[in-house]
This record gives C-alpha cells, structure tokens and sequence, in this order.
C-alpha cells in the first residue's frame, strides 16, 4: 500500500486511497485519471 501512494504520486495523479481492506485497495480517481491510475498499479505486484 505505501508503495502504490508513492507510485500515485510520482506519476503526479490526485487518486486518493479511500478503503484498503485486506486484499483489495479502493481508490477515488477523477475519471481522466483513471486509466493512467489502473498502469500504476502493477507497482503493487512487485
């Protein structure tokens, strides 16, 4: 999870983190984010 704050960010998006729960993460996006929000989360697969 600390990873993919720091991946959000580098990137430069406003995704906020709303929800994580146990295996899965919820995240608020505006919709023109979105796309480039779901590449960034392979981070989390590292």
């Amino acid at each position: 999870m600390t990873r993919m704050e720091g991946a959000l960010a580098a990137e430069k998006l406003t995704v906020r983190l709303l929800l994580p729960a146990h295996d899965a993460l919820v995240f608020e996006a505006p919709e023109d984010e979105v796309e480039r929000a779901r590449c960034s989360g392979t981070v989390m697969s590292c």
